[in-house]
């Protein structure tokens, strides 16, 4: 069983008056005891001693031990004096028994975790009713408390549960089961499990920072946001009203020099707020003051820069598409269907009679020009007669097509795609530029990451970037951005989800993430140590989860394919800029046309006036 489901089985079974003044018998108590233990599957059942109890008492508790032991022996049974109660949080899935009071049982109420639990107590029927005896008892949220009460003389015995969820609500009662001698128990279906699933209107204090993209505006007034968005639906699943407490100094949390914790940690820690509604990077750290939610964003930690000019198309994009290899060999296909075609027009040659045409067309020097014009698409206006010519122009056709649509292929997406010369790709690359500064949130877990990082690489970037600069950290993360776009050497950690266009309007300049400058990490929702909610808080968040709606919520605040942009390229329109260099070769084309048209008229002219002298 684990710790988790355990935790649903602890029992206290408390007994509010000696037994040798009760009208329950030691056997009663120890056969109620048991059959009680076995229904919530607990395995351990330890008694409640109490530090100045009389030697009665002590025997009593010997007796009650041995009939548990005797009566079911998968079940340990033990003693734990009261002073020792607290270690109970380590017992979980236990029976705890014991002589008390009702003042007492507040007090354990108060002072001991009791989410999750039940509490069985004994009453007699001449002393109190149910009603009265639970009167000043202020049963916290995840208790399930049941009374046993004796029916006169006749043995019998009805064990009822109470339900007192929110404070304000008078308790409710069901009876969820009867004893008796000789039958024993007779169990019935308790309504109050489904009472268990939302808070009943109860209120919850959130603390929370101005942390944008996820927190763009005061919580209180409601502006849609991702975390606005996402305690909006939990609210609405748990049916709880939330009072916020916006933190001043806009520091998620982490420990000062003097080991003091600050931000939105330290007003949980200080049980001033239930909840931190931000998201929190879960580090080990954090993990020893608070407790966490499930998972409900995993991100990345990206070193950002600010982009250069995007990379102008030139020649060599033209080339690029093929490899060397691939362009020689190319090259070579071009001259052997020339030199193939040709020398098959001329073999037909020999044999046909339509000589002038095979000649005039096909020739060695109109052979290549055919060639050329099939491999650049080009539609030619007198195909080959013969079979042979035929064959080899089909097979030319086939290559130059499968060629061109490879080349294709390639030489749009250098067209569409906008690539950037990134001065490193790494943090390896990060340190040996030794240019950049590295700049960090004040308060965030990013210091802690590198700090206590194994990867001796992390830790030079800690010693070397970080440490240094340790008090020129920033205060939030529009700062960051903006000494990016202020300082053409400042690279600046940041997540992937705070980067997007989200945070645009606050930077005037584009940055880019550095692809393999970064870590991953799991955020969530912090709540306080032993919150009497967390599980009810867990169990939606995974309802949540499972059913899709984070995925819902994170898609409405952020496009799908966010990941795609922090790749080295994005897609974009075609620019002037990015075809520059195809109107510089047309230009250069007509200028060689110009000039050699100048050219041939001027020798035509030299030729026609020399053969007129002649």
């Amino acid at each position: 069983m684990g710790l988790t489901e355990a935790k649903r089985f602890v029992i206290f079974v408390l007994f509010f008056m000696h037994m040798g003044e009760s009208r329950f018998s030691v056997d009663v108590f120890s056969r109620i005891t048991l059959g009680v233990a076995e229904r919530y599957h607990s395995k351990r059942v330890y008694l409640i001693q109490r530090s100045t109890g009389s030697q009665d008492d002590l025997q009593r508790s010997v007796n009650f031990l041995k009939i548990i032991s005797s009566m079911a022996k998968h079940i340990l049974v033990a003693t734990l004096p009261t002073d020792k109660l607290h270690e109970a949080r380590c017992l979980h899935g236990s029976v705890f028994v014991t002589t008390l009071t009702a003042t007492a049982l507040q007090s354990l109420l108060l002072h001991v975790p009791c989410s999750g639990t039940k509490w069985l107590v004994f009453i007699a029927a001449d002393t109190l009713l149910v009603q009265e005896f639970i009167a000043d008892v202020n049963i916290p949220f995840g208790c399930r408390l049941l009374a046993a009460q004796s029916e006169g003389d006749s043995g019998r015995l009805t064990l009822t549960e109470v339900f007192n969820f929110p404070p304000t609500l008078p308790p409710q009662m069901y009876r969820v089961a009867d004893w008796c001698p000789d039958r024993g128990f007779t169990w019935y279906t308790s309504p109050f499990r489904q009472k268990m699933v939302d808070l009943q209107g109860a209120v919850i204090k959130g603390a929370y920072i101005f942390d944008p993209p996820f927190v763009n505006s005061p919580l209180e007034e409601g502006h849609p946001d991702y975390m606005h968005n996402l305690w909006r639906e939990m609210q609405r699943r748990m049916n709880f009203t939330t009072v916020y407490l916006r933190t001043e100094d806009r520091i998620l949390g982490y420990k000062d020099q003097y080991g003091a914790w600050r931000g939105v940690v330290n007003e949980l820690v200080t049980r001033k707020a239930d909840v931190g509604i931000n998201l929190l990077a879960m580090t080990t750290e954090r993990l020893e003051a608070i407790d966490f939610l499930p998972p409900i964003l995993n991100d990345r930690m990206m070193v950002h820069i600010r982009k250069d000019k995007m990379e102008i198309s030139t020649v060599r994009h033209i080339l690029s598409p093929f490899a060397l290899k691939l362009w020689l060999a190319v090259s070579l296909v071009i001259i052997v269907f020339a030199v193939l075609l040709a020398v098959t027009a001329a073999i037909n040659l020999k044999y046909s009679h339509e000589k002038v045409l095979a000649l005039r067309h096909f020739s060695l020097q109109n052979s290549w020009w055919c060639v050329l014009g099939i491999f650049c698409q080009q539609g030619q206006d007198i195909t080959p007669r013969s079979w042979s010519c035929r064959l080899v122009h089909a097979t030319l056709c086939l290559t130059a097509a499968v060629l061109f649509a490879a080349y294709s292929a390639t030489f749009v997406s250098f067209l569409t795609v906008r690539r950037y010369e990134l001065p490193f790709s790494d943090f390896r690359g990060l340190l040996k530029n030794g240019k950049y500064r590295l700049g960090i949130l004040h308060g965030s877990s990013t210091t802690n990451y590198f700090q206590k990082a194994r990867d001796p690489i992390l830790l030079d970037v800690y010693k070397k970037l970080i440490q240094p600069n340790e008090d020129s950290f920033v205060a939030d993360d529009i700062e960051g951005l903006r000494n990016v776009c202020h300082s053409h050497n400042y690279a600046y950690v940041i997540s992937i989800y705070n980067s997007i266009p989200a945070l645009s309007k606050y930077i005037h300049c584009s940055i880019t993430g550095v692809p393999e400058a970064y870590y991953s990490y799991t955020a969530s929702i912090i709540i306080t140590k032993d919150n009497p909610y967390k599980k009810l808080f867990q169990r939606h968040v995974q309802e949540m989860r499972r059913s899709g709606i984070l995925n819902r919520i994170r898609k409405d605040a952020w496009w799908e394919d966010l990941e795609d942009d922090f790749r080295g390229a994005s897609a974009g329109g075609t620019t002037l800029d990015t075809v520059t260099v195809f109107y510089h070769i047309l230009a250069a084309g007509l200028l060689l046309s110009t000039f050699l048209v100048v050219l041939e008229k001027m020798w035509w002219k030299m030729r026609v006036q020399f053969r007129n002298k002649s």
